[in-house]
């Protein structure tokens, strides 16, 4: 007994015996490999361009992956599989004719210089591109870069036959489901080439018809191209020179984010209308005497300090919320104001691929936006408020604030109605909306509106009631009138009474 518990004693020290010296040298090699080779993630600034994962990804996988064209490191893999070949062959062809009628040494310098980004672009990726060899790096920046350049610069000037003359052929015009695509391939997250590899390749291959005055620059040919794929980027917005694009899609973003509204000039409108500014003033007058005898015997509405979501768009118009789309143009997308009782938002145009890009957007936004204000987290929650139901959808397309191209109104709801604990999550304190949504709710409990709404309510009674029909209508009117002769012939018996 007394041997086996001496026996029990020392069985842990067995376990702190040192492993084979070869196991340890083995591991301490890789350990000083990794410490060698691999980098310390930095700031999302830095590397720009990353994999989209977690919840945000769960929404929808196949709206970061592309569908036609793989650009970057991150698809090395899948380039010669169909369709994606096709598209390969595409590159070659763009590479042809940017380079095609070039010397020799010219060529020689394209590739040396665009090699000389090759270390700098491998930077930009959050994810670490070691499995591409530098000469696979290199050949893929070329094919890629030549091929969105082409694109864009083809795309920019569809108008000039002669800078087309080479590309008759190609399906990017010729095919408007193609078109499509390739624009909503070309600004996915995880699909980008870091724009100054794109704006070195132009000013290396730039034409001299492209050095006239007063020519566009590429950023700018790049905000026209990319305007297409959602309204409220707008091609002739001035875009800070001081924080130049990341790629395609912050170039995107960043136009959605800047581009201001032109100022309402309301009262230039209303010098160049008289009648209408009389009519005006005479409603205003009106309205305003009528709302202060409702709210001389009405409660003040008490305030709520906390923060209240809004309800859906029927409901918000049963309680007296009209919508109206923001009718001046050049407006962003984000912007939307609450102005006597009226919800004015910019249209947004619905295409078949406006998903993807909000999906790409909200990625972006979350992984490499600066700032505390995420526009597109908070303008994707105020729709998802407004969004519960195909009604709710059907009363905003009427008020055209939608514009649906895809005709399936059910891409309205899937694009916004999602559920919120997976979806959105809202900063209350930072809130794009959150003074909006405030005086919604005022409005909503203030006594003028119950007054309008019930009011609203008893009129639409009334004529569903009366006016359904002539012969209702008639009845109506026969009591009306039996009505008014009886009071007459009242006012006159008491008249002649008194005399």
């Amino acid at each position: 007994m007394a041997a086996a518990a001496v026996q029990q004693s020392e069985e842990p020290n067995d376990y702190t015996d040192a492993l084979p010296k070869e196991i340890i040298d083995a591991v301490y090699i890789e350990i000083k490999h990794i410490l060698e080779t691999s980098r310390t993630i930095g700031a999302s600034t830095e590397h720009y361009i990353s994999r989209v994962h977690g919840p945000i990804r769960s929404l929808n996988k196949q709206a970061y992956s592309p569908n036609t064209i793989a650009i970057g490191p991150y698809y090395t893999k899948i380039r010669q599989n169909i369709p994606y070949k096709t598209m390969e062959d595409l590159k070659c062809h763009y590479l042809q004719s940017a380079l095609g009628g070039k010397k020799e040494e010219e060529v020689q310098n394209v590739v040396e210089d665009i090699s000389s980004l090759v270390n700098r672009a491998r930077h930009c990726y959050a994810q670490s591109t070691e499995d591409v060899p530098d000469k696979e790096f290199l050949r893929l920046m070329l094919l890629d870069s030549c091929f969105i350049v082409e694109i864009i610069r083809t795309f920019y000037y569809k108008e000039e036959e002669e800078m087309r003359k080479n590309l008759k052929d190609d399906p990017f015009f010729s095919d408007e489901t193609t078109r499509s695509s390739i624009r909503r391939d070309l600004l996915l997250f995880e699909n980008q080439l870091p724009f100054f590899v794109l704006q070195r390749f132009y000013d290396l291959t730039r034409d001299q018809n492209e050095n006239i005055p007063n020519s566009s620059s590429f950023i700018n040919m790049a905000l026209y191209f990319v305007s297409f794929a959602i309204s409220g980027a707008c091609g002739s917005a001035e875009l800070d020179a001081r924080t130049p694009p990341k790629h395609l899609l912050s170039l995107l973003y960043d136009a959605l984010v800047q581009s201001r509204p032109p100022k309402q000039k309301l009262i230039r409108r209303f010098l160049l209308s008289p009648i209408r500014m009389i009519f005006s003033l005479i409603y205003l007058i009106a309205k305003l005497a009528i709302k202060s005898l409702v709210l001389a015997f009405a409660a003040p509405v008490p305030s709520r300090e906390h923060f209240e979501l809004i309800s859906c768009s029927i409901d918000l118009a049963d309680k007296g919320v009209k919508f109206k789309k923001n009718e001046y143009g050049n407006c962003r997308l984000f912007d939307v104001d609450f102005v006597d009782g009226c919800l004015i938002i910019p249209t947004l145009v619905v295409k078949s691929h406006s998903e993807a890009i909000f999906l790409n957007l909200l990625a972006y936004e979350r992984h490499c936006a600066s700032g505390d204000q995420k526009l597109v987290s908070d303008y994707m929650a105020l729709m998802d408020c407004l969004i519960d139901s195909p009604k709710d959808v059907d009363l905003l397309c009427q008020c055209g604030i939608f514009e649906n191209l895809s005709r399936d109104k059910g891409e309205i709801a899937k694009l916004f109605d999602r559920p919120k604990d997976n979806f959105i999550v809202i900063n209350r304190n930072k809130f794009v909306y959150r003074d909006i949504f405030h005086r919604i709710d005022i409005h909503c409990r203030h006594p003028w509106t119950r007054f309008v709404v019930k009011l609203r309510q008893w009129m639409a009674n009334l004529r569903d009631k009366y006016f359904e029909s002539p012969w209702a209508f008639i009845s109506l009117l026969a009591a009306t009138i039996l009505l008014v002769l009886t009071v007459v012939q009242t006012v006159y018996t008491v008249l002649s009474y008194q005399h």
